[in-house]
């Protein structure tokens, strides 16, 4: 894809952005020339997406020695990655405080982080249920709430909530899955009515199946083949994001073509 330059001089907060769908959006937003703090629970995985970005800036820029130039250079003025776990009120508060002291500002706040578990009512273990509501809806809705201020006194930013067809859907041995991303769409509607008129524009993206590692615990996956690609998505937020300053698309739904979930 090529570079346009579309997201110059934005800051954009991604979460569970190691992998999946959070590593595509960090690609595809700094390919457009945002500065970036990534979250996720692994600092290897976030330096891996680090990497792998200074290397295609890099190579798009005629520049060898990528990984070496990369940590002189842009890394760690452009780029700020962070072990949070967005469950934890503290460990949140604190993040955002070293990304507003770090950028002074955020822009665009995706709320991407999820965690699943696939298994009936009765199997369904007490701490799966917890982790999944804990993740899903509770970590939007603490990183919305700390990111929410900054973006209220300027009167300006953008906060995208990766829902799912499972929050507008319900499907068999996913109901913990369903109901923190029903949570999650619930949230996004509320909260767009309080802040619309306070130049804060509210995203719901709710995916079909993607193929990501969301699916490894999973009894009967669909084939990758039929599944949405990561980069797709990740170019379907960057579109909104980007298709006018002065409309709101409330809620996008996106999925396979061949209709599986």
């Amino acid at each position: 894809m090529e570079e346009t330059g579309r997201l110059q001089g934005k800051v954009a907060l991604i979460t569970g952005a190691s992998r999946g769908i959070g590593r595509a959006l960090a690609l595809a937003f700094a390919r457009e020339g945002a500065q970036l703090s990534l979250w996720g629970r692994s600092m290897r995985g976030l330096n891996s997406v680090v990497r792998e970005i200074g290397k295609k800036r890099s190579t798009r820029q005629g520049v060898t020695d990528a990984p070496k130039l990369w940590r002189r250079s842009a890394g760690s003025r452009d780029i700020l990655p962070l072990s949070v776990d967005v469950s934890k009120e503290r460990n949140v508060n604190r993040g955002v405080e070293r990304v507003l002291n770090h950028f002074q500002k955020v822009d665009i706040l995706v709320n991407n982080a999820g965690f699943a578990a696939f298994k009936s009512v009765l199997e369904t273990p007490v701490e799966d249920w917890d982790r999944m509501m804990a993740v899903n809806l509770r970590g939007a809705f603490l990183s919305t709430k700390a990111v929410l201020p900054s973006m209220l006194k300027r009167r300006k930013g953008d906060i995208v909530l990766m829902a799912s067809i499972a929050g507008r859907e319900g499907f068999p041995e996913w109901s913990g899955y369903c109901a923190s991303k029903f949570g999650l769409v619930g949230f996004a509607k509320s909260l767009a009515k309080e802040v619309r008129r306070k130049g804060v524009r509210v995203i719901t993206v709710c995916p079909g199946a993607v193929d990501t590692s969301l699916w490894k615990d999973h009894p009967n996956p669909p084939d990758p083949r039929e599944m949405l690609k990561p980069e797709e998505v990740a170019e379907t937020v960057l579109n909104l994001l980007t298709f006018s300053q002065i409309a709101v698309i409330d809620e996008v739904v996106i999925t396979p073509r061949k209709g599986i979930l």
